[in-house]
């Protein structure tokens, strides 16, 4: 489903979209209730001064899940903006740091950028059942709208102003989680994304 080449000209022509998120990160900040289990990084590896490699324990998933974090030096508290990627998501990294220079474009922004590693072919959902061939019990509706940003928030001085982006598969995983959960996320941006699975044209080319 993902045509990732033209996604990444996709993003790289339309970067000033991903700089209007984080503008729109502005105002009052929202409150997160806790998240039910208890959910833990149990590692940070501090790749650069800029960006770390955070390890996560999702109780949801029973399992520990990588994730990238761009975020500013300092202590000043600043908004959050957690971007999915393609269906081929896979560790060791992803889409966005693989294929793109999104560590130059937020060098100098005040904003947290969440990159979780891996999701593939999941659409970043919580799943009824465990797929043999993607793994494990997925649950990534509940790591990322409960069990994220509280930990995000406070390893990083999040102000509790949060948006949503992703490519492909991530974009239309972030337009469903910016819907179902319009408390937590105050901005979405979709790249290359297939937001209405309804229409015809997409139905015939996911095999409807």
């Amino acid at each position: 489903m993902t045509t990732l080449p033209l996604a990444i000209r996709v993003i790289r022509r339309t970067t000033i979209t991903v700089a209007a998120v984080a503008m729109v990160l502005s105002g009052i900040p929202v409150a997160l209730g806790q998240p039910e289990v208890d959910a833990e990084i149990v590692g940070v590896d501090d790749i650069r001064p800029t960006k770390s490699l955070v390890s996560v324990y999702s109780p949801a998933m029973d399992r520990i899940i990588p994730v990238e974090v761009l975020h500013p030096p300092g202590t000043t508290a600043r908004p959050s903006y957690y971007l999915l990627d393609g269906v081929d998501s896979r560790p060791p990294t992803t889409n966005w740091s693989q294929f793109t220079d999104i560590d130059a474009f937020f060098a100098d922004k005040q904003v947290n950028v969440i990159l979780p590693v891996g999701g593939e072919g999941s659409y970043y959902s919580d799943w009824q059942r465990p797929d043999h061939h993607l793994g494990s019990l997925m649950r990534w509706e509940t790591f990322l709208t409960r069990e994220l940003p509280p930990l995000i928030d406070r390893q990083f001085h999040g102000n509790g102003r949060n948006a949503v982006g992703g490519v492909s598969m991530g974009a239309a995983a972030a337009a469903i989680l910016a819907t179902r959960h319009p408390a937590l996320y105050r901005g979405v941006a979709s790249f290359s994304g297939c937001v209405d699975a309804t229409a015809p044209a997409l139905e015939t080319a996911l095999g409807g």
